[in-house]
């Protein structure tokens, strides 16, 4: 039963750190989101996904972003290595 309660916890932060992260993408928060992504390292960011499938790198990339693109391709390549 632990293990579920926790598997719950977990799929809700994902899942809240997946909105802001997109919110921040979507407002340009080049800054906000490094901080963002910092605070909340324990959440892989090749876990965050949105509604329709579409990654934080899909975004950028929709968006036109290069800057968060790179930032965010530096950290998807961290956390494979750190694994």
């Amino acid at each position: 039963m632990k293990k579920l309660k926790q598997s719950r916890i977990d799929q809700n932060k994902v899942k809240e750190v997946s909105e802001k992260a997109f919110g921040l993408i979507e407002n340009r928060d080049k800054l906000g989101l490094n901080r963002f992504l910092d605070q909340n390292a324990s959440v892989p960011i090749v876990d965050l996904i949105d509604n329709k499938g579409y990654t934080l790198m899909h975004q950028a990339c929709f968006k036109n972003l290069e800057d968060i693109a790179i930032k965010l391709m530096d950290r998807a390549i961290e956390t494979v290595t750190d694994s």
